[in-house]
């Protein structure tokens, strides 16, 4: 958790995990850094569970950002045939292919709560790409 952020911890149930989150600036909640880790870390093997030939169609060799705004967080990787490798955090967001979204949403779209499709129609997910990367995208996940 970020000493710079202005909430408190406290923990929700959702499902069957519990998440541990903090309260915003306006007093909503929001899932720490460290949900989001998570978060994608299993984005990251369920590319892995891609079969080698849809990942060879159409992964693109990009480098892709992540910035969570609530967070101040980017998490940054690469994505190819081989998957998406070498996720770390940087401040500085210069990837191919950037994506910004809530640490909430992030959270719901690892984990399949909301879809691409609609977190991009309703703004929940801004993407930053070509035409043909965000089709691509869209097909592997």
């Amino acid at each position: 958790m970020s000493s710079r952020l202005p909430f408190q911890p406290a923990t929700v149930i959702y499902g069957d995990h519990a998440l541990q989150t903090g309260r915003g600036a306006e007093g909503a909640l929001v899932a720490t850094q460290q949900d989001c880790e998570s978060a994608v870390q299993t984005l990251v093997a369920k590319l892995a569970e891609v079969t080698p030939e849809l990942r060879r169609k159409y992964a693109v060799d990009r480098t892709v950002s992540c910035r969570v705004a609530d967070l101040e967080v980017v998490f940054v990787g690469r994505l190819s045939d081989a998957g998406l490798t070498g996720v770390h955090t940087e401040v500085a967001d210069r990837a191919q292919v950037r994506l910004t979204v809530s640490s909430d949403d992030l959270l719901a779209l690892c984990d399949g709560r909301l879809g691409i499709g609609a977190a991009v129609a309703t703004a929940r997910l801004r993407v930053q790409a070509g035409p043909m990367d965000l089709l691509k995208l869209r097909t592997l996940m």
